[in-house]
């Protein structure tokens, strides 16, 4: 299991035990670590599969129906 998805088990595991908890005060602290972790896995995220084509940059191509 990778970094990143351990990461993102344990922030799930926290959302449900505050979604559980029977003071606001306990879900506070569940909250928060549920934040933390989320943190941390956004840190470790893999890069997409299939990423989205770079951009093109203004004025570095020409515009095929330009008049120039």
């Amino acid at each position: 299991m990778s970094n990143y998805e351990e990461y993102r088990r344990q922030a799930q595991y926290c959302e449900s035990m505050a979604h559980k908890s029977n003071t606001l005060e306990a879900r506070a602290s569940w909250l928060r670590l549920a934040h933390k972790w989320a943190a941390l896995a956004a840190e470790k995220k893999p890069p997409a599969e299939n990423p989205d084509p770079p951009q093109r940059q203004a004025g570095r191509y020409k515009d095929s129906s330009s008049t120039d």
